[in-house]
């Protein structure tokens, strides 16, 4: 897609990764979206106020965005003290409007850059194997799937 950026995320981001992330929960989810009470669809988020910040200060999360700085797509990446050579992405998600385009892709290379600078040495992604999206997105980005939840990506 062209006229893709991408940029370490920020905490004026929220509301914006909030909008898609719910959009893609609604979509994962399907009526059962709708069904649920708004404490239970909070738990499906992932871009909760309460921890977004959090997120945004291990520096490795990012946002796709149009020229204007409208947010395209969104991945949420940390690291922890146990594994300090392995970047673990959280979600990645992509407005459904937006899909096919590359954006996923372009918020993978940027984690890449950014993970190689940190001098981290692995990405592990956690994938819903009933999400063939997502896993014919790792798998082309070059990420090897382990197991049933678990893909790496060995730079």
């Amino acid at each position: 897609m062209q006229n893709v950026f991408v940029r370490l995320m920020q905490p004026e981001d929220f509301d914006q990764v909030y909008r898609i992330d719910v959009l893609t929960q609604k979509e994962y989810l399907g009526s059962g979206w709708e069904l649920m009470e708004k404490d239970e669809q909070n738990t499906h988020l992932v871009s909760k106020s309460s921890i977004f910040s959090t997120i945004v200060s291990f520096g490795l999360s990012h946002v796709a965005t149009e020229k204007n700085g409208t947010i395209l797509g969104f991945l949420l990446a940390y690291s922890d003290n146990f594994s300090e050579d392995t970047v673990i992405v959280k979600y990645i998600a992509v407005d459904t409007v937006n899909r096919r385009h590359g954006v996923g892709e372009a918020l993978y290379s940027g984690l890449i850059l950014t993970a190689k600078k940190l001098g981290k040495k692995r990405i592990l992604a956690y994938i819903n194997m009933d999400n063939p999206k997502s896993i014919n997105l790792h798998r082309k980005i070059g990420f090897v799937i382990k197991s049933r939840i678990e893909a790496v990506l060995t730079m």
